[in-house]
């Protein structure tokens, strides 16, 4: 058991090692979106704890601790109108393992096409467009270690030329058997890499009129690009267990590969298993030096940009448990009185 463990955590950190050089280069940038109001009102740090549908996203091995059905519905919105909507579902097989199947697509309004000639507008319009759809499988090796693994095909679309790309998750989860601490870790979006093809934009010749009389052929080329590849390792660990009140903390250690390391930190409250309250804030030490140095000159928003918070109600009836949940992010100078760092996310236990 503890050789497969060195396994996993030593593949997991040589193949995010391998990319670290890409930072500021990737695409699919909507892959980085959180879903799960639970795990973002918690800053994210949800790689040790993954016990409901979104742990497809942070960690699938946490899908084969459920022991009922789970569907997640989230939705959120961002500045310019773009948004994204997500969905789960989880499905426990016994000493087989679980199963799970996840979707997401992000949307955003048509733009208006502009030209050096017409630089206001040329009254026609184009979309762009991000999607994604995974499977996963997991299963529990003994009481204390349960692993997993999803597969995702990705496309992007601008107009009408496409990007396709195959990606991997695979997770962990350890129960050390020290009190309640449980280790996690993950890494995501492990794959190929994407290209833009097609497409009346990115025709392979295109002749141009150039001095009136010669006419020149130009070849157009998109390069490929890299996926936000991302390791996380975590802990969590139940600071208070009683009959009715129940607080988790976990902490967790993020290292992408296109931008710096970052410590997350999150906690949640339980009243009697229906009410939840969650905080956390994710800690960059750039960025909080940068508040540190500049206070007097911050928003107020600015100043909170990292804290997330929300709060959750579950309820069960007839063998269903249905969760509502909200969480907020402060999006600093982004932020508004709109959507804007809100999430709101459904969850049904069946």
């Amino acid at each position: 058991m503890k050789k497969l463990l060195f396994i996993i955590i030593s593949v997991t950190l040589l193949a995010n090692f391998a990319y670290s050089f890409n930072e500021g280069t990737t695409g699919a940038q909507f892959l980085k979106i959180l879903v799960g109001s639970k795990a973002t009102a918690m800053g994210g740090a949800f790689v040790s704890i993954a016990d409901d549908p979104s742990a497809l996203y942070y960690n699938p091995a946490g899908i084969a601790t459920m022991n009922k059905m789970g569907i997640l519905l989230n939705y959120v919105k961002y500045p310019a109108e773009i948004s994204y909507s997500y969905v789960g579902f989880v499905s426990p097989m016994g000493i087989a393992g679980s199963f799970g199947l996840q979707a997401g697509i992000m949307t955003m309004p048509q733009m208006e096409i502009t030209t050096v000639e017409k630089p206001e507008g040329t009254g026609e319009y184009f979309s762009a467009s991000s999607y994604l759809v995974g499977a996963s499988y997991a299963k529990s090796f003994t009481d204390k270690l349960t692993s997993g693994i999803t597969v995702k095909y990705i496309q992007e679309k601008i107009v009408d030329a496409t990007s396709t790309m195959i990606a991997f998750d695979a997770g962990a989860l350890y129960k050390t058997g020290f009190k309640s601490l449980r280790i996690g870790m993950s890494i995501r979006n492990f794959g190929s890499e994407g290209m833009f093809t097609g497409g009346t934009i990115l025709t392979d010749k295109y002749s141009k009129w150039t001095d009136g009389q010669t006419p020149l052929n130009i070849y157009y080329k998109t390069d490929t690009y890299t996926l936000p590849m991302n390791f996380n390792f975590g802990l969590a660990y139940d600071i208070l267990e009683g009959p009715t009140n129940f607080m988790t903390t976990t902490l967790e250690f993020q290292n992408p590969n296109d931008g710096t390391e970052n410590v997350r930190f999150g906690m949640e409250y339980n009243l009697s298993k229906i009410l939840f309250i969650r905080l956390g804030y994710i800690f960059n030490w750039e960025k909080f030096k940068y508040i540190l140095d500049n206070m007097d000159g911050l928003t107020q928003n600015e100043k909170i940009e990292n804290l997330t918070a929300g709060i959750g109600f579950k309820y069960g009836f007839s063998g269903i448990d249905i969760g509502i949940d909200y969480s907020y992010t402060e999006m600093g100078l982004l932020s508004d009185n709109y959507m804007n760092g809100h999430r709101v996310t459904l969850t049904l236990n069946f």
